[in-house]
């Protein structure tokens, strides 16, 4: 069973589905010990990271979160909570990770969308278990975070290295969609639905 954080996300149902289709099953839920010991965790997100960790404030569940000792997964706003601070909204996120994200560079255009080859920084990552190098993952977000020494893979905007995926100890999160990117996707949830 994969819990599902109430964190807001809009992408929630989408990642319910390829969770079912890889042969496992999800719950929604705001109880903070279920959060804290549940097997897996998956924080979603599609949204605005202040209205998010707002959310995760009021329902007082962010120290259930950084307190865990299994596999806990982020996506997209769901990954960029995991980091110290964002220039959406200012706001504090969860400091599992030390790095801020950023808004996308004003020569770039925003948001950052569609199809982009992962570049595989981390080869014995075990989320990516079974990707291969420049296979396309499905990105959208405004957002972003530099490359880091927990980054697992990272895409290429024009001249900018974006971390497209990270892992450290139980923590893993990825930037793009894994319940738009198909078999990339699907080999994502499978890889952290096998993980113990």
């Amino acid at each position: 069973m994969i819990y599902l954080a109430n964190s807001g996300g809009y992408n929630t149902f989408s990642i319910q589905k390829v969770i079912e289709r890889v042969g496992g099953k999800s719950e929604i839920t705001s109880n903070p010990e279920t959060l804290l010991k549940a097997d897996k965790v998956l924080i979603p997100g599609v949204g605005h990271a202040k209205h998010a960790m707002d959310k995760i404030n009021k329902l007082e569940i962010a120290e259930a979160l950084t307190q865990r000792t299994r596999p806990t997964l982020g996506v997209c706003v769901g990954m960029q909570l995991m980091f110290s601070h964002s220039e959406e909204g200012d706001v504090e996120l969860l400091n599992i990770f030390p790095e801020r994200v950023q808004h996308l560079p004003k020569s770039l255009r925003a948001p950052h969308m569609g199809w982009n080859s992962l570049a595989i920084q981390n080869s014995s990552s075990k989320l990516l278990k079974g990707i291969e190098n420049g296979e396309f993952a499905y990105f959208v977000h405004s957002y972003y975070v530099e490359n880091n020494k927990n980054t697992s893979a990272y895409c290429e905007y024009e001249d900018l290295k974006i971390t497209a995926a990270i892992e450290c100890d139980n923590f893993f999160a990825t930037q793009f969609h894994p319940e738009k990117s198909a078999s990339v996707g699907e080999k994502i949830m499978k890889n952290f639905l096998e993980m113990s």
